[in-house]
C-alpha cells in the first residue's frame, strides 16, 4: 500500500485525495483558527481599554466621553468580539457541557456585561464603583480561565 493510500484510507477519505490536499487542509485550518484567535485576544484588549476609559472618564466629569465614536465603538468592538468567540468555539470544537471553563467563561462574560452596564448607567457614584470593581473581578477571572484553561 501506497503512502497516500494508507494516509487517505486513516482519514476516511478517497485515494485521489493526496497528502497534499490534506495538508493544505490541515494548514488553512491552523492559520484560521490562529487568525480567529489573535483577533479575538486584540478584540478582548479594546474592549476592556474602552470600557474603562468611558467609566473613568464619565466617573471624573471629561466631556470627551460623550462623543459619538465612545457611544458607537463600543457596541462594535463587543460585537466583533463575540463573533470571533462564536467563530472560535465551532473551529476548535468545544463542548460547552458539561460544564468547564468555557462554560464558566461565558458565564463571567454574560457578569461583565450586566456589572459593566450597571457601573455605566446606574444610579449612585456608589452603586457604579461596586458595579465596575465586579466587572474588573470578571475580567479577571474571564482572563484566568482563558489562559489556563482550567476551572
Amino acid at each position: 500500500m501506497l503512502y497516500k493510500d494508507v494516509a487517505a484510507h486513516a482519514l476516511a477519505v478517497p485515494s485521489t485525495i493526496t497528502t497534499d490536499a490534506v495538508n493544505s487542509q490541515i494548514k488553512h485550518g491552523l492559520s484560521m483558527y490562529i487568525a480567529l484567535k489573535h483577533s479575538h485576544m486584540l478584540l478582548v484588549a479594546i474592549s476592556v481599554l474602552l470600557f474603562f476609559t468611558r467609566y473613568i472618564s464619565s466617573e471624573v466629569g471629561a466631556q470627551f466621553v460623550k462623543a459619538k465614536f465612545f457611544k458607537i465603538a463600543p457596541h462594535i468592538v463587543d460585537t466583533l468580539l463575540l463573533a470571533t468567540g462564536i467563530a472560535l468555539i465551532f473551529t476548535v470544537g468545544y463542548s460547552l457541557w458539561p460544564i468547564n471553563w468555557l462554560t464558566v467563561k461565558i458565564a463571567l462574560v454574560v457578569a461583565y456585561i450586566i456589572a459593566g452596564t450597571v457601573a455605566m448607567k446606574g444610579a449612585g457614584k456608589g452603586k457604579r464603583r461596586v458595579a465596575a470593581l465586579v466587572a474588573l473581578i470578571c475580567i479577571m477571572g474571564i482572563l484566568h480561565l482563558a489562559l489556563s484553561k482550567s476551572f
